[in-house]
C-alpha cells in the first residue's frame, strides 16, 4: 500500500541480505503481500515458494495465521525464520527475525517424555507445534500491521503539514502580488490626477494670456 514503503523496502533489504549470504544452505520463500514480491522478482524469484498477494486486503485475523502456518508446514526445513516488522513507537520499527526449529525437535528433546498424551504423541506434538506456530505468526502479523498503520499515519500528518505549509506561502505570495497590483493601480490613479490637474492649470494659464 501506498505512503508506507519503509514498512516493504527494510523487510526486502533484509530478505536479499539473507539470501546473499545463505552460503550452502537452500532457502525458500513464502511471502506474506505483494510489495515485497515485487520487490524481490527481479532477482531473487527462483527462491519464491508461495505468495499471498491479497493479506492485507482483509483485517488479520488468527485463521489468516493459521492457514499460513499449515503452509510453511508443508514444506519440511530444519528451521524456519519470520521477517516482520516489529512496532517501536508511531515513528520508529525495525525488522525483526523470529526463528523455530522443525517440528522433529519436539520428539528428539525429550522435554515432554514425563507426560502422558491423549492419542498419538507424535500427533499431539504436530498440533502443539502448529498451534504455536500460528500464535507467533499472528503476533508478527499484528506487529506488521500496527507498523504500517503507524507509517502511513505519520506519512499523512507530514504531508498534511506540507500542505498547510504550502498553503500558507502562496497565501502569502498572493497577497504580496495582490498588493503590488494594488499599490502600482493606485499609482496610475494618482499619476493620472496629476496629469488632468496639470493639463487644467496649464489650461487657465493660456487663458489668461
Amino acid at each position: 500500500k501506498g505512503l508506507c514503503g519503509g514498512i516493504n523496502s527494510r523487510v526486502v533489504k533484509q530478505v536479499k541480505l539473507i539470501l546473499d549470504n545463505k552460503g550452502d544452505k537452500e532457502v525458500e520463500l513464502i511471502i506474506v503481500g505483494g510489495k515485497v514480491r515485487d520487490g524481490l522478482a527481479r532477482t531473487h524469484s527462483d527462491a519464491f515458494t508461495k505468495t499471498f498477494d491479497e493479506a492485507y486486503k482483509v483485517p488479520v485475523t488468527f485463521s489468516l495465521a493459521s492457514y499460513l502456518a499449515e503452509q510453511m508446514l508443508a514444506s519440511s526445513a530444519e528451521n524456519y525464520t519470520i521477517l516482520f516488522n516489529e512496532f517501536k513507537s508511531v515513528i520508529a520499527f525495525e525488522v525483526k527475525p523470529l526463528s523455530f526449529k522443525g517440528p522433529e525437535v519436539l520428539g528428539e528433546s525429550g522435554v515432554f517424555d514425563e507426560f502422558e498424551f491423549e492419542g498419538e504423541k507424535e500427533q499431539v506434538l504436530a498440533n502443539l507445534y502448529q498451534f504455536n506456530l500460528a500464535c507467533s505468526l499472528y503476533g508478527c502479523l499484528l506487529e506488521n500491521v500496527t507498523s504500517e498503520n503507524a507509517s502511513r499515519m505519520t506519512a499523512m500528518d507530514s504531508a498534511s503539514n506540507n500542505a498547510k505549509d504550502t498553503i500558507g506561502k502562496l497565501a502569502l505570495q498572493y497577497n504580496r502580488l495582490r498588493q503590488a497590483k494594488i499599490t502600482t493601480e493606485l499609482t496610475e490613479i494618482v499619476a493620472g490626477a496629476e496629469r488632468s490637474e496639470e493639463r487644467r492649470v496649464g489650461k487657465e494659464c493660456r487663458s489668461r494670456w
